[in-house]
């Protein structure tokens, strides 16, 4: 805690199984050594580091929330949806996840990964109790938020300046978002201005 009272977490952080330079467990050790109280690994579509990170933040004492930033297409532009408090062994999550993950990081013009990616939908479906949620490698940002949800979480808009810079439709679109669900923003980032 600092001196005025405030307790300081990290809920946006990223390893290197997402755009991060440390694996999970030496960022869960940087993290606590910086004197956060709690924190999120939020890598990009995947939950695979959330086990280490856990693991090594229950060790030094820090509190762990799960979490992950999800892709999702919004009036045609890629946005970003930082998901906590989720249940990380939720299939159709998982299935989402794996296709949104497979479909940004393959060449779909090969054969091979055009069987990978086959597969990867597959998966998605399962035994036919639950369509795939991200067709095609994409997930709207309103299946997201209800995704989001089924799965036990929260859904928070991820860095909103960058998605629009404009104050006045930034709140337009926050409203038209808050009436699909969405639970919040993230109002701190660190290359925001004071005024932002």
């Amino acid at each position: 805690m600092e001196p005025d009272g405030t307790i300081r977490v990290d809920f946006h952080a990223h390893s290197n199984l997402s755009d991060g330079v440390l694996p999970p467990d030496e960022l869960a050790e940087q993290v606590a050594a910086s004197g956060i109280a709690a924190a999120a690994l939020t890598d990009h579509d995947t939950l695979d580091g959330l086990g280490a990170f856990r693991r090594t933040l229950q060790r030094k004492g820090i509190g762990f929330i799960p979490g992950v930033e999800v892709t999702v297409q919004m009036r045609g532009r890629e946005a970003h949806l930082l998901a906590y408090g989720f249940d990380p062994s939720h299939v159709e999550l998982r299935s989402a996840l794996a296709s949104v993950r497979q479909w940004r990081t393959t060449d779909v013009h090969s054969i091979a990964s055009t069987m990978r990616m086959r597969g990867i939908r597959e998966a998605a479906s399962g035994n036919g109790e639950h369509p795939a949620s991200a067709p095609g490698g994409q997930l709207d940002v309103a299946n997201g938020i209800d995704l989001i949800h089924r799965a036990g979480g929260r859904a928070f808009l991820a860095h909103p300046f960058q998605l629009e810079a404009d104050p006045e439709r930034l709140r337009e679109l926050v409203i038209q978002l808050r009436a699909l669900g969405l639970d919040g923003l993230e109002a701190i980032y660190t290359p925001y201005t004071t005024e932002q």
